[in-house]
């Protein structure tokens, strides 16, 4: 009789495959078996939902587990994941990530009165857009929080170190890049130091700009969301908009703690909200 997969239970009445549970000398005719087994022992036991991570060093099993009902969830680098839903109910399985995460990060300072932000002209946008100001920013990494992305890609982009002040908006794009949505977080930030030194490969110029010239820049270009977005931060400089600071806060549930990003600047609550211990 074959052996069988091992992993552990979750709260669903499914099961996660020990990755290390498949032998590292596993043939296609060998996992054949051995998922067959699998599979017939968590349809009897009543198992829902199957994860089934593959390493990328054994990706010759994968038509194999394809072959056997599972379906590409997710991949990484280092591994290809899959699943197969047994219960007869509809397959209630969450998606993987329905979406990209970007961040800019809003620099601004004031330089003999003068009001200036961070700008940069990057070299891809220089072919399609020649002279287009625009704040520094990219992808959030992977267990990255947006304040830390934004202070990044800032010095990344322009060698200029930041701290984080407050997120200015949180913008939400549906289909993006290959078929799923984007979050675009602008976050502004104070300024540590202030010599720029660029990054040649994505940056082709950068530069403290004035805001007035900022907003000229911006008001050329015909999409309204830039507008909107620049408009954001020239409310912000002049006192009449303020945005979400950062704070953490614990779990409770689990180790660690949250990121929560609140309004400061309303009011505070006349009175306290009822508790468990009221």
């Amino acid at each position: 009789m074959a052996s069988t997969l091992h992993g552990k239970e979750d709260r669903h009445n499914g099961i996660i495959v020990d990755v290390d549970s498949i032998p590292k000398d596993a043939t296609p005719d060998s996992f054949r078996a051995i998922l067959e087994a699998s599979l017939a022992k968590w349809r009897q036991d009543g198992k829902k939902g199957i994860w089934l991570k593959i390493k990328s060093e054994q990706s010759i099993l994968l038509p194999e587990a394809l072959a056997q009902g599972f379906v590409f969830h997710h991949s990484r680098p280092e591994y290809c994941m899959l699943t197969q839903w047994l219960a007869p109910a509809p397959n209630k399985l969450p998606h993987y990530a329905s979406h990209y995460m970007g961040v800019g990060g809003v620099v601004l300072r004031q330089a003999e009165g003068v009001h200036q932000i961070l700008c940069v002209k990057e070299n891809w946008l220089e072919k399609v857009m020649p002279g287009f100001w625009k704040v520094p920013g990219g992808a959030v990494d992977p267990g990255e929080d947006p304040a830390t992305a934004a202070i990044r890609e800032v010095f990344e982009e322009t060698g200029i170190r930041c701290e984080f002040d407050s997120v200015l908006s949180w913008q939400f794009t549906p289909e993006h890049s290959f078929d799923l949505a984007d979050t675009y977080v602008l976050c502004l930030l104070k300024p540590l130091t202030y010599d720029i030194s660029i990054d040649p490969i994505e940056i082709a110029e950068a530069n403290w700009i004035t805001l007035d010239d900022y907003m000229k820049v911006q008001s050329k270009v015909q999409f309204p969301i830039l507008q909107e977005s620049s408009r954001l931060v020239y409310e912000c400089v002049h006192g009449r908009y303020h945005g979400f600071q950062k704070r953490e806060v614990p779990l409770g549930y689990k180790k660690g703690n949250a990121l929560l990003f609140t309004n400061q600047h309303q009011p505070e609550p006349s009175s306290s909200p009822p508790s468990a211990k009221d």
